[in-house]
């Protein structure tokens, strides 16, 4: 079994956390330009779905993101071999967040657009309260009489 040190064993982790960070913010950036889609298409199972995958890719980055810094705080000075990876994390991160504030407007304005239609159901059943007139009730058992 080769041995191998604190150092190395650290950075190897590294990493490995950045590749799968990286993975994650690419589905994330993926995820982000769907949903965007789906509010443009008013597709509300399909923004549904794309919400739950965000949120799940959010939160395994949450996780690697706190091992990762428990391993920097062993050592701060990440190793040069890593510089790759967090350049291209830091990138996918500017276009998340870009995303992240489109999609913010696209949710405010289907919210909005929710509320005038709401209105509009709103305003038709009470217009339709003043076409149904008196409900008159027929009985439900006669004797001979009539």
């Amino acid at each position: 079994m080769p041995h191998h040190d604190p150092t190395t064993r650290r950075a190897a982790r590294l990493e490995e956390i950045l590749i799968e960070e990286l993975t994650l913010c690419e589905s994330l950036l993926e995820a982000g330009q769907a949903a965007r889609e789906a509010f443009i298409a008013a597709d509300p199972e399909a923004v549904l779905t794309t919400v739950g995958l965000r949120r799940d890719r959010l939160a395994r980055l949450e996780i690697l993101e706190r091992e990762a810094s428990s391993l920097r705080d062993e050592s701060p000075s990440a190793p040069p071999s890593l510089q790759p990876h967090t350049t291209r994390l830091r990138d996918l991160t500017r276009e998340i967040t870009a995303e992240e504030t489109t999609l913010g407007r696209l949710s405010a304005a289907a919210l909005v657009q929710l509320r005038e239609r709401l209105k509009g159901f709103q305003a038709g059943s009470q217009g339709l309260r003043g076409y149904r007139g008196s409900v008159t009730v027929a009985p439900r058992f006669s004797d001979r009489r009539g």
